[in-house]
């Protein structure tokens, strides 16, 4: 069942934003074999197969009277486990599972397949602080620079290099939770730090990023599948709790 959600406005309408409190992860399953390529890819091509079901709600394709949205993402989409995912939130979560999704079609890479079915998990978007350090695996690389800061970046050595993640890591998390509406009080401190496990070519638009894997841990309690950093609405640094603690 859809979890309650304060009315929204239809799209285009200039009513204020109100902040999402619930999200839905939708799990696709499409006809015929597994599609096989490069994730980024991949994700490029869902990514304009569902917001072709929905041109006139910015909400999915993140335009919006010619303009790029600079806002938090309401829909993110991923390519997990091999299958398509999307992940919405707040009233566009609502509209993306009322869509009719089995039987429709999807053309992706110029191949067009049937949904057989989707799996739909809402839950509830909160935040708290943590007494004890929270750990949390990236399911997607996180992009943490753009080129300009990671010619920046090349030129520290490894420790102002750890240092300057760290750094990008909290900033990523404030900006995160304003979308949200979490605001910190002055004596409420976000602490952060990233653990790289490896960086990978991240191309989103036909422009490569550096990518970041790895996991990190901070004093936040925080809902699976939010994702930080740059390009999040293309698949990438999305996170899940590893475990309760940090080792």
């Amino acid at each position: 069942m859809t979890p309650p959600e304060a009315p929204s406005p239809t799209p285009g309408d200039a009513a204020p934003r109100t902040h999402p409190t619930h999200a839905a992860l939708g799990r696709f399953r499409l006809d015929g074999a597994p599609l096989r390529g490069p994730l980024g890819a991949l994700t490029a091509q869902w990514r304009g197969a569902v917001a072709s079901r929905f041109p006139d709600d910015a909400a999915f394709h993140g335009h919006e009277g010619g303009k790029t949205l600079s806002r938090y993402p309401e829909v993110h989409y991923r390519w997990v486990d091999g299958a398509p995912c999307v992940y919405a939130l707040g009233a566009a979560a609502q509209r993306a599972m009322a869509h009719p999704w089995p039987g429709a079609t999807v053309t992706l890479g110029g191949e067009a397949r049937a949904v057989a079915e989707v799996a739909w998990r809402t839950t509830a978007v909160t935040h708290s602080f943590s007494r004890r350090l929270v750990r949390y695996t990236l399911g997607a690389p996180w992009v943490a620079l753009n080129q300009e800061n990671f010619a920046r970046y090349r030129r520290l050595d490894e420790a102002a290099r750890r240092a300057e993640l760290d750094r990008i890591l909290v900033g990523n998390l404030l900006t995160m939770s304003q979308a949200f509406g979490w605001f910190f009080e002055k004596d409420e401190t976000v602490y952060a730090a990233f653990e790289a496990h490896g960086e990978v070519t991240c191309v989103v638009k036909d422009v490569p990023h550096v990518g970041f894997d790895g996991s990190f841990v901070t004093n936040l309690a925080l809902p699976d599948h939010l994702a930080l950093g740059r390009s999040v609405s293309h698949g990438f640094g999305w996170f899940a709790r590893t475990s309760p603690d940090a080792p």
